[in-house]
């Protein structure tokens, strides 16, 4: 249904990326967010499928971030890499654009985090990351306001959503028996297991717990990808658990997570917010 903004005005989405979720995203834009939002165009490493995306979505193709920035976007979302955050967030946070950064894991990175913050400030743009595949940060942010919480999170995918990582070290995965392949702390997850901590880093950032508990297993016959956190302090008690369904192209990443953002912008033009 459409459906307009409380000030009437359109705003303008630019998009970085043209992968699985970049596609989830646009392929129900039009029908979550029309009225409020257009897009001003799209931008990712490979220009044929850069082009033939903003031709299916009827947007712009942007050979570089300059180009995309002079579509005058509101909000840039990155649905790339951690890399494309590195290289993009701060010129698109400067230009005062805010920026959406589903590929959160490269916030563990303090010396970039701060950039980026030092960026938005400067511009009045914000930095905005989403629930994406876990959900759940309001209780984290809660927790964190109340102080003294300590918080794990354990995550569970079948084996061809963790193969290939840099932790495993090349062995390969029981198909039969379900086994933990990591635990530890945020960092050395980050280092072993790149494309699966996103979820670890946004827990270890919204609830600000430092030493964060990390644990990663992987379970053949696993549904979906399935992440569990659990916050404590001397007033409360909580346990997020989210089962998604992992996306066919990528199972590495969820579904819910391009979803995740769509209603994130459907919520920052509603009357009514919920955090």
């Amino acid at each position: 249904m459409a459906w307009m903004n409380g000030d009437g005005v359109v705003k303008r989405i630019g998009i970085i990326g043209c992968g699985a979720l970049a596609t989830v995203f646009l392929e129900h834009f039009r029908e979550v967010l029309a009225g409020a939002y257009c897009l001003s165009g799209i931008h990712c490493r490979s220009e044929d499928k850069g082009r033939s995306a903003a031709g299916r979505f009827g947007t712009r193709f942007c050979r570089d971030i300059a180009e995309l920035l002079e579509t005058a976007p509101d909000i840039v979302v990155e649905f790339a890499s951690g890399e494309a955050v590195r290289a993009y967030a701060e010129d698109v946070l400067r230009a005062g654009a805010d920026f959406v950064c589903v590929s959160v894991g490269a916030l563990a990175d303090a010396g970039l985090r701060a950039s980026l913050i030092s960026a938005a400030r400067a511009s009045g743009a914000k930095l905005i990351v989403p629930c994406g595949a876990l959900g759940g940060l309001d209780l984290m942010r809660t927790a964190a306001a109340m102080g003294g919480q300590s918080a794990s999170i354990e995550t569970v995918k079948a084996p061809k959503g963790l193969a290939g990582a840099p932790g495993l070290q090349g062995r390969a995965l029981s198909g039969e028996k379900a086994e933990v392949v990591f635990e530890g702390g945020v960092q050395a997850a980050i280092e072993g297991f790149p494309k699966n901590v996103n979820v670890a880093v946004a827990t270890a950032l919204a609830s600000e717990t430092a030493d964060l508990s990390v644990i990663i297993r992987s379970e053949p016959g696993a549904k979906g990808n399935c992440h569990t956190v659990r916050l404590e302090n001397p007033a409360m008690q909580a346990e997020i658990r989210i089962r998604s369904k992992p996306d066919p192209d990528n199972p590495r990443s969820s579904i819910s997570t391009a979803w995740s953002v769509l209603a994130l912008l459907k919520d920052r033009e509603s009357p009514i917010q919920f955090f």
